[in-house]
């Protein structure tokens, strides 16, 4: 199981962590005229122009946006998602179909809440690291469903944003040690532009663009799939 984002295909099991903006979310708190606490998190957040962290440079040339909305779909069906600590099976925080763990989407994300396990050390030790401000970061698994390429020009270089319209499923949410977002330039622009990877990525760009534009061929187009194919070797 990985848990770094950056291979999804739409047939995909992919961890994908969340942007740095959740660090000021993610806290225990006790629940509202209750003695309870619950771990509270922004599993995913919306792409907002004005705060850099809520993007994930893959590459130097891609970056990935999640779109308002994203998650309407796969919520409607009241999905079986786990909370999970660092994505780790073994570390389960909360569960939605044993009411022990909720989702929500607000203008900021998606929003998870995992209620306290009074008998269970483990949720008692994350709860801790938490206090003490040794995690704050949270982070998501999904298969996505529907994603949306975009060209834009970044200091006079082309950079391909990959927005991520619709997810397909949800797997888990919950804390994480390392959330990608805050640490995406040094970990990504650094892999070869020959990982396996950014060549799946690029597959999935081109057959977005073929699809875009199968009805309405122009010279323009030809020429930019003649040369998407180069690039890949077709």
């Amino acid at each position: 199981m990985r848990h770094h984002p950056s291979q999804r295909s739409s047939n995909q099991f992919v961890p994908a962590k969340s942007g740095s903006s959740n660090r000021n979310h993610l806290r225990v708190e006790k629940r509202a005229a209750s003695e309870s606490k619950v771990i509270r998190g922004y599993g995913s957040v919306f792409y907002n122009a004005a705060d850099p962290g809520t993007e994930y440079w893959l590459w130097d040339d891609i970056v990935e946006r999640v779109m308002p909305g994203a998650f309407d779909s796969v919520l409607a069906n009241n999905p079986d998602v786990r909370g999970l600590f660092n994505h780790d099976s073994n570390y389960v925080l909360g569960r939605t179909t044993s009411g022990t763990c909720r989702l929500n989407v607000d203008e900021v994300g998606l929003y998870y809440e995992c209620d306290e396990s009074p008998n269970d050390p483990d949720w008692a030790r994350v709860a801790e690291k938490i206090n003490r401000g040794d995690v704050n970061g949270s982070s998501y698994s999904f298969v996505p469903k529907s994603t949306v390429w975009e060209e834009i020009t970044v200091n006079d270089r082309s950079v391909w944003i990959r927005w991520l319209k619709d997810m397909d499923t949800l797997y888990d949410v919950g804390p994480v040690t390392f959330p990608a977002f805050t640490a995406a330039t040094s970990s990504r622009s650094t892999l070869a532009m020959e990982h396996p990877e950014r060549a799946l990525l690029l597959e999935e760009r081109n057959a977005f663009l073929r699809s875009r534009e199968s009805n309405k061929p122009t010279d323009g187009v030809a020429v930019r799939l003649a040369l998407l194919n180069t690039e890949n070797g077709i």
